[in-house]
């Protein structure tokens, strides 16, 4: 009898914890499904690169606080493309080449290095983790196709549609409307004054 209780203990605490563990792979899986719709590739030979549109869809699954709440309100100002991708042999990478191209204006890039990616010429070997953000200076119009170019050769072009472009829109909840009464404050408990 003690024995059959102790495993019936047993599986009601590990019962949940691998339904949890579910969940959170499932989340996962599913968080890294909406990054596809704001990921290109560009191409490079020995170096094949992601780059994502950050946007208040994207930055929250990219980055955790502290940063996250910059990267919020830097996306707000600028163009901001995260570029992440795993050298296949060893090769050099030129930051300085990265330009953004819409309506015929093409705009230099400002590079933010987290790993290999700093400003000029970064040498790589096989292996090597390439992450890091392009900033661009001002903001594209999102209905309007754009592209991210390496060296003038290898582009990468973003086109959203509408859905796309909500999406990554923030919901705002406007405030109560100019001359309307203030929300009443709720009463006190009974029993205390």
């Amino acid at each position: 009898m003690k024995k059959l209780l102790l495993v019936l203990c047993a599986v009601a605490v590990c019962f949940p914890l691998g339904l949890a563990g579910q969940d959170k792979a499932t989340i996962e899986k599913a968080l890294t499904g909406l990054l596809v719709e704001y990921t290109r590739l560009l191409p490079m030979d020995g170096l094949p690169l992601s780059v994502i549109h950050l946007n208040d869809r994207t930055v929250p699954i990219i980055f955790q606080p502290p940063t996250l709440y910059s990267m919020r309100a830097r996306v707000k100002e600028a163009t901001l493309i995260y570029v992440q991708g795993t050298a296949t042999r060893g090769l050099e990478l030129d930051t300085t080449k990265f330009t953004l191209s819409q309506n015929g204006q093409a705009l230099a890039a400002t590079v933010s290095n987290i790993k290999n990616f700093m400003r000029g010429k970064n040498k790589l070997a096989a292996g090597d983790r390439v992450d890091g953000v392009l900033t661009f200076a001002r903001l594209v119009d999102l209905t309007n196709p754009f592209t991210v170019q390496y060296d003038k050769e290898l582009t990468a072009e973003f086109k959203f549609n509408a859905n796309e472009i909500k999406a990554m829109t923030p919901v705002i909840i406007p405030d109560a409307a100019p001359g309307a009464a203030p929300a009443p404050a709720p009463a006190p408990a009974p029993g205390r004054q």
